[in-house]
């Protein structure tokens, strides 16, 4: 006699397996290139005491170009129905987004320029355009994490402007990189190259600027 056979239980994840996986998705969202671009540009203006309300008006242009008009589009584009979700698994999605986010920070670069901005101001703007442009590039063949790159442009930019220590700094940057492999949007080869990528952007743009402060600063 045949008896029927009892269906076996599905494995279920472990608690611990699901609480790490739900740290990386609050890391990866409480960090993504959106909030640490408002943070960058936070930090810059908190330290321009000098520049009284000036300093807001700045802040709210590179927000607007970096931040609002740029994850807008995004948006909008998953609206429409144009790219899968926000994070623009496909390589594909990235270009026009990036395309746009680099004409935005050129406009706000020449804003910088126009407006005398502090040196870090303007850095960090020609930067962002710098990395938004890299990031088009490569998403031509390949792709690499946007994360990751935010956050290095970010760690950069706080070391060099504010004097902040790599010890809290790099933590950061490996926890968005880390978490960006744990959810499997990307491989830790893409998540070091990003954040690299984003790294020498500031700094390169940086040095560029630094040393010629006194002839911008008379334009």
């Amino acid at each position: 006699m045949n008896h029927p056979r009892r269906a076996h239980p599905q494995p279920q994840p472990s608690r611990l397996r699901a609480l790490t996986d739900r740290v990386a998705w609050v890391i990866s969202n409480a960090l993504s290139p959106p909030i640490v671009g408002l943070l960058g540009a936070l930090i810059l203006t908190l330290r321009e005491p000098a520049l009284a309300a000036g300093k807001w008006l700045l802040f709210g242009v590179y927000v607007s170009m970096a931040v609002i008009l740029p994850t807008g589009l995004v948006f909008a584009l998953v609206a429409a129905g144009r790219i899968g979700d926000v994070n623009m698994n496909a390589r594909e999605e990235r270009a026009w987004p990036y395309v746009f986010a680099v004409a935005c920070m050129a406009i706000a670069s020449l804003v910088m320029l126009a407006a005398r901005a502090p040196l870090a101001f303007l850095a960090l703007s020609l930067a962002t355009c710098l990395l938004y442009a890299l990031l088009w590039a490569i998403s031509l063949r390949s792709k690499v994490s946007a994360h990751s790159a935010g956050m290095g442009l970010f760690s950069a930019m706080f070391i060099v402007t504010t004097g902040g220590p790599l010890l809290l700094a790099a933590p950061l940057t490996l926890a968005v990189m880390w978490a960006r492999v744990r959810m499997r949007r990307h491989t830790w080869a893409q998540t070091i190259a990003g954040a690299l990528l984003g790294g020498v952007s500031f700094l390169a743009v940086w040095l560029a600027v630094a040393g010629n402060g006194p002839a911008l600063s008379q334009q």
